[in-house]
């Protein structure tokens, strides 16, 4: 049996997940992309790596320890933007302290745990449609979600561990920054 499946991720509060959430399912309903609503809403730090189940409190003691030496920081949520005819999301203003974030819990991770090093770029951003979005529709789907005004701002004060159950991402631990 392979390890299970975890990431490391940002989440905004409840009432901005709730938002984001509706537009999922209208992206589900309305251009039939569902598999974005199979992990709640969030910024990726991590992304999906394989851990043992018989190591997860030694990855839990890591990110409680990194969480502890940082503080919380600003996100704003900006309007749209899209990878290529497939993914629709939520842009991100741009964010020096989120970039440096990023960087810092991913040289952590491969320092600590030995994972292994992400060289894409990181561009932080929140989906709403992506995968299973079909070509032919996604004219559609961004003439439609491009229209939307979103702008929603929020602090940083957590972070989240996901973890794949089969069919979509639970969260199954957070970590409080600066505590």
């Amino acid at each position: 049996m392979q390890d299970p499946i975890f990431f490391v991720a940002i989440l905004p509060p409840e009432k901005i997940q709730e938002k984001v959430t509706s537009l999922k399912e209208y992206a589900f309903r309305k251009f039939n992309s569902s598999h974005a609503l199979k992990s709640p809403p969030h910024i990726t730090l991590q992304p999906p790596f394989r851990w043992s189940l018989k190591k997860l409190k030694r990855l839990k003691d890591s990110l409680k320890v990194f969480s502890k030496t940082k503080v919380p920081f600003l996100i704003e949520l900006n309007h749209w933007d899209h990878f290529s005819d497939k993914v629709i999301f939520i842009d991100i203003t741009p964010n020096p302290q989120l970039i440096d974030f990023q960087e810092w819990i991913s040289t952590h991770l491969v320092d600590e745990l030995r994972l292994k090093k992400d060289h894409r770029p990181y561009h932080p951003h929140m989906t709403v449609a992506f995968k299973d979005l079909k070509s032919y529709l996604f004219e559609r789907a961004w003439a439609h979600f491009s229209d939307i005004h979103f702008v929603e701002k929020f602090e940083v004060n957590e972070i989240f561990l996901l973890r794949h159950n089969g069919k979509r991402w639970d969260i199954i631990d957070n970590y409080t920054l600066g505590s």
